[in-house]
């Protein structure tokens, strides 16, 4: 009994698996599953960083195409375009179409801007143009006195010609507005408005006439203007370089170089 009690223990401690092994292999498995995610989580970051230098860098969907709603009156398609070209950006996709329409509203002609994405390959603009209201220079005005440039300008002889110091563009508009219908009203056609830099006014008459108003009483000094106008400018317009309207009882005239009435013709002023 003792014997079979002996051969039974030995069988026991023959076929235990020492404690230390398990660890071991454990920490292998757990090692090599480490290295396999971080391969995958590597491969998958390279993947991503590939495929977005693809993204950014090929137009998936290239913007072929600028659509502009009306037919425009004064304004150039070209100018539209360039201000789309200046964003630089290719791709439909990546059109920010707010800083679009920002670009586009910077146009001198234009007063404002509305820009959509046409899927595939366009932008839609809406877009209003400043329309002309009076020359300045070899720019013009609009109806709220803002100076711009036209690229295809209306007929030069269609606009009223005015011209003022920088800064001063609502002010003169203004003045055109007051004047010119009251001097119509009167039978005194106006060639122009000027205010000049010491902030003078000034109206062209025909036969390059200057009529200086001056600085205050604008509104007498007009009614003046009204009466000497067929009693002295219309008779001697041929003579007349300036009529200075700034005496309290009276005017002054200059005749044009050169030129000057006969003294009977002097005397009947």
């Amino acid at each position: 009994m003792k014997s079979g009690k002996r051969s039974v223990r030995s069988s026991k401690s023959a076929v235990s698996v020492p404690r230390d092994r398990h660890p071991l292999w454990l920490g292998l498995l757990a090692i090599s599953e480490a290295m396999l995610i971080l391969l995958l989580v590597v491969g998958i970051a390279v993947a991503l960083y590939f495929a977005y230098q693809r993204l950014t860098k090929q137009a998936f969907f290239p913007l072929r195409r600028v659509i502009i709603a009306e037919p425009l009156r004064y304004g150039s398609a070209d100018d539209v375009a360039a201000a789309v070209n200046r964003a630089g950006e290719p791709d439909l996709m990546h059109v920010d179409v707010q800083e679009l329409a920002k670009n586009i509203s910077d146009i001198s002609w234009v007063s404002d801007a509305v820009v959509e994405k046409r899927w595939p390959d366009s932008v839609y603009v809406r877009l209003q143009e400043r329309f002309p209201v009076v020359r300045w220079g070899g720019q013009y005005l609009d109806k709220d006195a803002v100076r711009f440039s036209l690229p295809n300008p209306p007929a030069q002889e269609a606009l009223f010609p005015v011209m003022g110091p920088d800064g001063y563009e609502g002010k003169v508009l203004a003045r055109y507005r007051e004047m010119e219908p009251w001097l119509l009203g009167q039978q005194v056609p106006m060639n122009g408005i000027r205010l000049d830099p010491r902030l003078i006014w000034h109206i062209d008459l025909p036969g390059d006439i200057d009529v200086i108003l001056g600085r205050d009483d604008l509104n007498n000094r007009l009614k003046k203007l009204a009466m000497v106008y067929k009693r002295v400018v219309v008779p001697y317009e041929a003579y007349i370089d300036a009529v200075d309207l700034r005496y309290q009882d009276g005017f002054s005239v200059r005749w044009k170089p050169g030129v000057k009435p006969k003294n009977g013709q002097e005397a009947a002023l």
